[in-house]
């Protein structure tokens, strides 16, 4: 049965200031960047095992995103409309390690982000530390889900989104932070995604795991 969304109760504003492929905001060069980031990661719990992530996980599943994602718009008391900060996706399910879900269900997946394009340039403010999906991108995703919207959502922002491992020699030390998804890599996200490579077989993809081995 689906739990409602889990609330994170402590909040952690992370700055990142480590550029990979992107320039961080308040570090831009005097030569135009083609892409700046503002990121402030909100409403993180922190992990260290991938049991407890799981059980605050209403299902577990790798999935391929099937869109570039849509802005959420709101309004306000004048009637202008203006972005949210989040945007909405389909992700088609392909394996289901955890949850009342079925392979080929597509569900709509929430991202704590916003994107907009000034003079050649893109601006990204991001609240989870996580890249943009993108269409065709392949995920291991840990989610909770609201069924207020009936939309899912990363659990624990950051750490509830995992690079697709193919085998299990496939660890967080020989991946890239852009293979894993993140702006910058740390020691939470790697240390539970190389417990997720041990726990489970790669390489092949059976329809459903009810149980972490």
């Amino acid at each position: 049965m689906k739990r409602k969304l889990l609330i994170a109760v402590a909040v952690v504003a992370m700055m990142l200031t480590t550029a990979c492929e992107y320039t961080f905001k308040g570090t831009e060069k005097k030569e135009k960047a083609s892409t700046i980031v503002d990121t402030s990661v909100v409403d993180v719990v922190t992990y260290e095992k991938l049991e407890d992530l799981s059980k605050h996980s209403d299902i577990i599943v790798v999935g391929e995103y099937l869109d570039d994602g849509e802005p959420i718009m709101i309004s306000n008391a004048n009637g202008e409309s203006y972005h949210s900060g989040k945007m909405k996706g389909i992700l088609k399910i392909s394996r289901v390690l955890q949850g009342e879900v079925s392979v080929g269900d597509e569900i709509a997946i929430i991202q704590r982000y916003s994107i907009k394009e000034e003079d050649g340039v893109t601006y990204i403010e991001d609240k989870s530390g996580l890249t943009p999906m993108k269409k065709g991108d392949k995920w291991v995703c840990f989610l909770a889900y609201d069924d207020r919207d009936d939309v899912y959502w990363t659990v624990s922002s950051y750490l509830g989104r995992f690079h697709v491992p193919e085998n299990k020699e496939d660890l967080a030390q020989h991946l890239s932070a852009e293979e894993m998804g993140l702006y910058v890599k740390n020691d939470y996200n790697s240390m539970l995604y190389n417990q997720l490579v041990k726990a489970y077989d790669w390489g092949t993809e059976p329809e459903t795991e009810k149980k972490m081995k």
